[in-house]
This record gives C-alpha cells, sequence and structure tokens, in this order.
C-alpha cells in the first residue's frame, strides 16, 4: 500500500535537489556577477579618466598657450602625470582579463558541473512498484508485526576525533544484520540509493560547487585585486598631476595667486580622502610604512604653490629667495620618491590572517597571496569552506556512497594550484618603473641646479613659433639666464631669476651692437625722408627720341646725356 509513497518520495527528492542546483547555479552567477560588474565599473572610469589624462598631456599641455612654468615644478607635474597614464593602462588591461577569466569560468563550471540531478528513465523504472513485487518479499516480511521489530536504519558515516577533539578520519556506525532489515528496503537502497561514489557527507562537508569555484576563482582574484589596487594608484598620481597644472595655469597664463592656493587645496582633500577610505589594512613589510608617507603625500601641491608663489612674487630677486624656492622643490621630490617606495611595499601579496566571515563583508581563503593593506578595499568574495549550521546540499546525499566504503573515498577539494602571481609580477614593473622616473628626474634636478637650467639643449634660433601671426609676442629661445627670456621653454616672466653685473653688462653690449648695425642699416632712409631738408631737384629736358614699334615705356631711366633706358609692362626695352 506503500509503493506510490515511496515512488512519490524518490521524485520529491529529486525535485528537491534539482530545486536546490537552481540556486547552486545561481550561486555561480552572483559570484562571477561580483567579479565583472566591478570590472565594468573600473572600464567606465578608465574610459573617462584617458579622456582627461590625454587632455592633460597634449590639448592642454603647459608651454604651448603660454609661458611654460619653471623646471622644477614641471619634474614633479610630468612623473606624476606620465606614471598615472601608465597605472591607467595597467588596470584596465587588467580588468578586461579578469572580467574575461571570470566569465569563461562561470562558463565552465555551468556547463560541466553544476547541472540539474535530471533521474534517467532507467532509474524510474527502478523506482516505481508493480503487483508482482510481492513475491519477491521474504515471509518473514510479510508476516512482520509493524512497530515491534526495528525499523529500517541507514548506515552514515560518523567522524572520529583524536586526543585533541580534531577530527581525523571517518568511522560508521555498526551495520545491522540483513535479515532484520526488509527485502524492499534492501532492494531499494541498493537499486537507487546507494549513490554515485561520491564521498560521504559529513557534518563539515562543502558543497562541490564551492570547492570547484574558489579553485577557479584563484585564476582571476589576484587581476581583480590589482586592478583594483591600479584605480588606487592611477587617482593619486592623477590628483597630484591636475593640481599642480591647474597651479602652472594660474601663475604662468592668468597671473593669479589665490585661484591657485584655493584649487590646490580642493584636490590635495580629494587625495586624502581617498588614501583614507582604500588604505585600511597594514603591510606585512614595515619598512616604510612606520614613515606613514601616505598621510603627508596629497599635500605636497600644498607646498608646491608656495614655491610658485615665491617664484611668481614681486620681491627682490636674490639668491637666498631661490635657494628657499630649491628647497621647497626638493621637499616635494623627496616625497614623492618615498611615496613611490610605499607603493611597492602596499602592493606586495601576503598570505592572509584567517577571517571569520561576516554578512556584507569581504572574505578569501588564507592561502590566498593578497596584499594585505587594501584587503578592505577590494571587495573579493569567495565560496564559503562550509555550510551554515541547519543547511544540507541534497546533490552531495543524493551522489554519497553508503556503506563501509564510504569511510576510504576523500572530501573532494579546490585544485591546489599555488599561488596566482603573474599579475603581482606586471604590477610590479609598473611601480618599479615609477621609482625609476622619480630616480632619474631627481638626478637631472640635482644636475641642472650644479650646470645650470637647460644647459644641455640646443638654442631654438627663432624668435615666434608658428603661427607667428597669432602668438608675435613670444620672445626667443636664448641662454642669457635673464628675465622674460626662456618663454618658449619656461622662466618667462619669473620674477626671482637671478639679475647679475655680468648680465646687465652683456644687454648693454647688445644693444650698443644693434644700434649700430640699426644705423648703418637706416641712415639712408632716414636721410631720404628728412622732410626738411632742401634738395635742387634737377629740371627735366625734352630729348628726341624714337622708340620701336609696339613699345610703350613705362620706366625710364638715363645716364649722362647720351644713354637711356625703358622697359614696358611686358618686360621689354
Amino acid at each position: 500500500f506503500d509503493a506510490g509513497l515511496r515512488f512519490a518520495r524518490y521524485t520529491a527528492g529529486y525535485n528537491y535537489a534539482m530545486d536546490q542546483t537552481s540556486q547552486y547555479r545561481e550561486d555561480i552567477r552572483d559570484l562571477t556577477a561580483l567579479t565583472t560588474t566591478k570590472q565594468d565599473t573600473y572600464h567606465v572610469v578608465g574610459v573617462i579618466f584617458f579622456v582627461l589624462n590625454f587632455q592633460l598631456i597634449m590639448a592642454g599641455r603647459l608651454g604651448v598657450h603660454g609661458p611654460s612654468p619653471p623646471g622644477w615644478i614641471l619634474g614633479i607635474y610630468w612623473v606624476n602625470i606620465s606614471s598615472a597614464l601608465m597605472f591607467l593602462c595597467t588596470f584596465t588591461w587588467l580588468t578586461m582579463h579578469a572580467s574575461a577569466r571570470a566569465t569563461a569560468g562561470a562558463a565552465h563550471m555551468l556547463t560541466r558541473h553544476v547541472r540539474l540531478p535530471i533521474p534517467t528513465p532507467k532509474q524510474l523504472d527502478k523506482a516505481r512498484r508493480t503487483g508482482n513485487s510481492f513475491e519477491k518479499q521474504r515471509v518473514t516480511d510479510v508476516f512482520r508485526v509493524p512497530f515491534v521489530v526495528p525499523a529500517p536504519k541507514e548506515t552514515m558515516p560518523e567522524p572520529a576525533t583524536d586526543k585533541k577533539g580534531a577530527a581525523s578520519s571517518s568511522k560508521t556506525t555498526e551495520v545491522p544484520s540483513k535479515r532484520r532489515m526488509p527485502k524492499w528496503y534492501q532492494d531499494e537502497q541498493k537499486e537507487l540509493h546507494s549513490g554515485k561514489g561520491g564521498p560521504p557527507v559529513l557534518p563539515g562537508s562543502t558543497p562541490e560547487h564551492f570547492e570547484l569555484y574558489r579553485g577557479l576563482q584563484q585564476e582571476w582574484s589576484v587581476h581583480d585585486c590589482y586592478a583594483r589596487i591600479g584605480l588606487i594608484y592611477f587617482l593619486s598620481h592623477w590628483l597630484t598631476s591636475i593640481s599642480l597644472y591647474s597651479q602652472c595655469h594660474i601663475f604662468t597664463e592668468l597671473r593669479e595667486i589665490w585661484p591657485a592656493w584655493t584649487v590646490s587645496a580642493i584636490f590635495c582633500t580629494a587625495h586624502w580622502c581617498v588614501l583614507k577610505s582604500d588604505i585600511l589594512g597594514e603591510s606585512q613589510s614595515r619598512l616604510i610604512a612606520n614613515i606613514k608617507i601616505e598621510n603627508f603625500v596629497p599635500f605636497t601641491p600644498m607646498v608646491a604653490v608656495l614655491g610658485m608663489s615665491l617664484d611668481y612674487s614681486t620681491l627682490a630677486p636674490g639668491t637666498g629667495w631661490q635657494a628657499l624656492i630649491y628647497i621647497i622643490s626638493w621637499i616635494c621630490y623627496i616625497t614623492h620618491f618615498i611615496w613611490a617606495l610605499r607603493l611597492y611595499e602596499m602592493a606586495m601579496p601576503h598570505p592572509q590572517p584567517d577571517m571569520g566571515e561576516h554578512p556584507g563583508r569581504y572574505w578569501f581563503p588564507a592561502e590566498w597571496h593578497l596584499p594585505r593593506t587594501f584587503a578592505d578595499s577590494v571587495y573579493i568574495v569567495a565560496p564559503p569552506k562550509q555550510l551554515e549550521p541547519g543547511q544540507h546540499c541534497l546533490v552531495q546525499e543524493m551522489k554519497a556512497t553508503r556503506g563501509s566504503k564510504a569511510a576510504s573515498i576523500p572530501q573532494k577539494k579546490q585544485k591546489d594550484v599555488g599561488p596566482m602571481l603573474f599579475p603581482w609580477k606586471l604590477f610590479r614593473g609598473a611601480i618599479i618603473t615609477n621609482i625609476t622616473l622619480w630616480a632619474l628626474i631627481i638626478f637631472g634636478r640635482a644636475f641642472e641646479q650644479v650646470h645650470g637650467e637647460r644647459q644641455l639643449l640646443k638654442q631654438e634660433g627663432r624668435v615666434m613659433r608658428w603661427p607667428s601671426h597669432m602668438q608675435p609676442w613670444m620672445a626667443p629661445w636664448t641662454r642669457q639666464g635673464t628675465r622674460n627670456e626662456f618663454a618658449h621653454t619656461g622662466g618667462s616672466d619669473r620674477r626671482l631669476q637671478e639679475e647679475t653685473f655680468e648680465s646687465f653688462a652683456r644687454k648693454e653690449q647688445k644693444l650698443a651692437a644693434m644700434a649700430e648695425r640699426l644705423a648703418a642699416s637706416l641712415g639712408p632712409l632716414a636721410e631720404a625722408l628728412d622732410m626738411n631738408r632742401k634738395e635742387i631737384m634737377p629740371v627735366p629736358m625734352r630729348a628726341s627720341v624714337q622708340w620701336p614699334s609696339g613699345l610703350k615705356p613705362s620706366l625710364l631711366a638715363s645716364k649722362g646725356d647720351n644713354f637711356i633706358a625703358a622697359l614696358d609692362r611686358a618686360h621689354r626695352g
């Protein structure tokens, strides 16, 4: 009479398992969407800042629409803006790889592993009962008294514990005698519930799709992590660049001082807030972490605007003020160099400490090698290693092997592929390049201060840049080191250019030589234009000349009384 109930129970178990597998497929899609959605956001931000970055480098480059700023601030600006472009390209490239790998991993899991457990026709045939099924029963089963003979009991594996209380292996409960179990139950267990060779279900068992996905996720989680860090590094350099660019534009072209201070304060505050919101953890290497340079580097533009205010002020030129400006510039250079070293230290990957799972927070296993400094800002969520209390995996129970063989089947865990360090190696190359740029520009700054500004460059030798009719005010590019020179490549209208006695003497000599050349060239013209000078004009005389046929002279010239030259409009004569 219970054959229908047993068949309904069998089909209901598969229906529940299919519903749970549908949830598992949603798990795969949700975990993948967490990565792909972040990468799409990073792409949008990257495209916008590609335009803004190139606007500062190309269309709005300094020295095109006006005099170029001093060399010491241009060094800081160009290293920052070029490093920003480098990190922008790096994190954009990493986002493409992370999104593509995550999508491919999800497709692999959904098409190969996380499939609906639909029973085959053969299984359904075995599950149904026919009218002659009673003929296969034993006599004792037919005359079994209900509720008196012990009910059927499954063989369930239980974890064994060692002396310390940790689970070491699995053991099974005692198997009841087959004579005490009904024959239909034994046949049903053998044909329908014998499992598919899967590991036994233990209290600490994890669904297979979580273990498989965690192993796959390790391949693109590092790309995801360093894409996020690259966005932070890019924004740090870009905010410094836009602040310095604003200063150069305001001082050299707008000739204002207070707007430079206000706009620098705005960008410096934004820079400080970005670093404070992203740098929350601490790196395992604490070589430079003790300096806490991230608290000072956002305010280097405020130090630079002080130097620009002095450099373009109305103070009397002098070596003391010039030395103070160079000291301010060196403070900025050293701060940024230490910051470049700090960027390398913060991005170094390390094994993660064991962390508990909290709703709404990130979580990834301890064996993943990721930077600890940015653990709170990369927002990576990996599948759990164990189910919450009260949750069960029906698919695992259906696949689990019954009986004494279950103890010998190991639990299925993620594939151990080791730490994924290839994205770190690429990102490390970008950071080392940034450190090298700062070392090179510091060396160049020291060389310029010792040997003089721009002494390695060839003199341009032209007075006006094209188009000259639009910019006729451009001064010549010279090496004299005086005020209002270097208009094309820096220093024009700077107030603290040193004026020595030798420079004044050179200018006087140049003016004297130019005056002599002008007097020699323009003297006859000045005499001809002198209207007060009385000249005795010769009286024209009529000459008896017969012109050739067709010649109509338009220009005449004579020498003495015997030679006359005539030309017409056709250049004949």
